[in-house]
Order: structure tokens, then sequence, then C-alpha cells
């Protein structure tokens, strides 16, 4: 905490001249997690035109200033578009959408997206907005933005099944790394979704009547 009076005051340090100005500065860290917006308020309690108790002295109630920051956000969504109620068939496209979304009100750019896959039941087959790669089970994009304030951003990635689940399922999995246009990191998000597949077929019986 930084405090500056004017040193040419001949008034003791606890006490303020017309027109003087003291000014406080501090510098604090935002805890991982808080809610936006975030208040930030100054009070003096009491003051007075006096040095300690005289009768001859005004007493002035409390005053306050705030101020209110909005902490940069992003939002992060992936969901299964199709198919929909149902597994997916070995061979089938299996798609998935991704939206980000810019929830604050500052710009923010780079936005670095990471999905990655299961080989073992997907393979990738397109996506809108090309990767900046694909490498293995991990498709990169190094910015889906700049997003300005409000803004929304949606991709659409597909894959092919490629082997049954059973009766289990594979997530799909998307991890977002932001920025603010002055260079403020923001926390790394994560969103997934989940599919199943399953071999095509059918059960045919033939029953004797008479």
């Amino acid at each position: 905490i930084t405090l500056s009076v004017d040193n040419g005051s001949s008034q003791p340090t606890n006490a303020i001249v017309p027109d003087q100005v003291i000014l406080f500065q501090f510098s604090a860290q935002l805890r991982a997690g808080a809610p936006s917006p975030v208040t930030n308020r100054a009070s003096i309690t009491e003051y007075s035109t006096l040095e300690n108790d005289d009768p001859e002295e005004r007493l002035y109630g409390p005053v306050e200033d705030e101020v209110i920051l909005a902490i940069p956000g992003v939002a992060l969504s992936k969901v299964l578009l199709s198919p929909i109620g149902r597994s997916a068939g070995v061979g089938e496209v299996v798609t998935f959408a991704i939206t980000v979304t810019n929830t604050c009100d500052i710009g923010l750019n780079p936005l670095v997206l990471v999905d990655t896959f299961d080989p073992v039941y997907l393979s990738f087959l397109a996506a809108t907005g090309v990767p900046s790669s694909v490498i293995g089970n991990t498709i990169t994009w190094m910015s889906v933005g700049p997003l300005l304030p409000g803004a929304t951003t949606n991709l659409i990635v597909s894959f092919v099944a490629e082997q049954s689940t059973a009766a289990d399922e594979t997530t799909n999995r998307v991890v977002l790394t932001s920025f603010t246009t002055n260079g403020i990191p923001l926390l790394p998000i994560t969103s997934s979704a989940p599919v199943t597949v399953a071999n095509p077929g059918y059960l045919l019986t033939k029953d004797l009547t008479s």
C-alpha cells in the first residue's frame, strides 16, 4: 500500500488542509472463481475539524465511494448434435457443436481451443473453422477470436464412429484458454459431450405355426 501526501504541509500527519489530496494506492490479486462484478469500496467513517476531543470541533458523518469492476469472462459449451436419442452406428458420422461466448465487457483475443477424442472409437472427419492442427487425437484452433463483448462463435466438428463402445460411452472434450485484448489471461475452462457407439444389427426369428 502506498500513501502519498503533500510534504509541504505543516499540518499533523492525520490532518488534511483545504485542497490537499491524500492518495492511497494498493494492488490486489483476484481470487480464482470470484463472481463478476466485484465492488471495491472506500469509506471514511468519521472526520472532524480539530484534533482529539475538542468541544469546538465540528464532526461529520461517514462518506464513501466505490468502483464496480467487471471480471473478464467467457463461456464454453460442447453438445452432441447427431445422432440424438440413440447410439451412433459403426461407420456413422457423429457431429458435435462447440460454442464460445464472450461474457465480459472487454474484447477477447486470442482464444485457443483444444479438442480431444478417443481414437479407438472416433476418427476426425471435418470441422468448420479450419483447425490449426490435427495431431493424433488432438484438434487445435490457435484462435477462434477475436470476440467482442457479448459476441459468440460456433464450430461444428464431425467424426466417424469406428468401433462399438459396448455398454459404455466415449467422451469428446474441449478446453478453452483465452486472453483479453490487453493480454490478461483467463483461467482455462472445459466442456465435454459423451456419445455411445453400437454395432448395427437385428435379430430375425422364424417360427413354425402349422
